[in-house]
């Protein structure tokens, strides 16, 4: 089971990661356990709500790169691809919510070629680890790496 959880920027500007509320707020949680007034192994919950632009909204895929960070609807994904007596070189793809395989694919950016991640409860980490996917990047904060 995988965790569900949101990004998106908010009016501000800011990237936030949390809970979707009502389809246009994230909500995240805060724990403060540093009041005086807290007793010893308890703890305050805070909950912040942020007014986000409904188009920058992206799920997490359930999924990390190879360095462990989490890979969201949006991201750019990064990949060497090493062919024999050729020059290595890298390949660029974006992460997008897939309607016919009810999953998330990649699009590769240089062919428009798409892989599959996710499809439905059946998850190909193998794929994204033996590929060495790596997050540069998202289309929101940075629109240049599409281009």
């Amino acid at each position: 089971m995988r965790e569900i959880k949101f990004r998106a920027k908010t009016k501000s500007g800011e990237m936030v990661k949390g809970l979707l509320f009502h389809g246009n707020k994230i909500v995240t949680v805060r724990v403060d356990n540093k009041s005086p007034y807290v007793e010893k192994g308890s703890a305050n919950y805070y909950y912040d709500y942020y007014d986000i632009d409904p188009k920058t909204l992206g799920q997490y895929t359930g999924l990390k790169d190879k360095n462990g960070k989490e890979i969201y609807e949006g991201d750019i994904l990064r990949n060497i691809n090493h062919h024999e007596n050729k020059k290595p070189f890298y390949n660029y793809h974006k992460v997008i919510f897939n309607n016919v395989y009810f999953g998330y694919s990649c699009i590769n950016l240089s062919n428009e070629s798409e892989s599959l991640l996710i499809s439905g409860n059946c998850q190909l980490f193998v794929y994204i680890k033996n590929i060495d996917f790596e997050v540069i990047g998202n289309i929101y904060e940075n629109p240049e790496l599409i281009k």
